[in-house]
């Protein structure tokens, strides 16, 4: 899968990839590698009401953003947004842009993380499939 995915220092993303992701354990370790939960919290307060998850697709183009999105919902039933992220890079002027996928709607969060679930849980990294409700008034 790695050969089909990085092209000399790019990741692109292909149907030939995503063709051989066809197990909730591949999707697992995909997501383990380059996913992440993260808290929403309310602007007043610290406090957190919904989580979203967000996976990495490297230097991805558009096209292939679109890809990776109608494929999650047409072979996993979930949906998700895609788009660019920029942040500084400590010691360069440029940003980094990266490319990702975020899940951000309750009920395709819940679905995602019962897939993934399993494979996390027995890898030791519960963390990332564990949401946490915690509340404190403090900025």
């Amino acid at each position: 899968i790695h050969d089909l995915v990085k092209k000399g220092a790019e990741t692109r993303f292909s149907e030939e990839w995503l063709k051989e992701v066809t197990s909730p354990v591949a999707l697992a370790v995909w997501y383990l590698d380059d996913g992440s939960l993260s808290k929403q919290a309310s602007c007043k307060y610290q406090k957190v009401y919904g989580h979203n998850i967000q996976i990495s697709l490297g230097d991805s183009t558009l096209e292939e953003m679109a890809m990776v999105r109608a494929w999650l919902e047409r072979e996993w039933g979930i949906r998700v947004r895609s788009g660019h992220y920029e942040y500084p890079r400590q010691g360069r002027s440029s940003p980094k842009r990266e490319s990702v996928i975020r899940i951000h709607n309750t009920a395709d969060v819940d679905a995602f993380l019962e897939i993934v679930r399993p494979t996390a849980l027995k890898a030791g990294m519960d963390y990332k499939v564990t949401r946490d409700y915690t509340y404190t008034t403090s900025q």
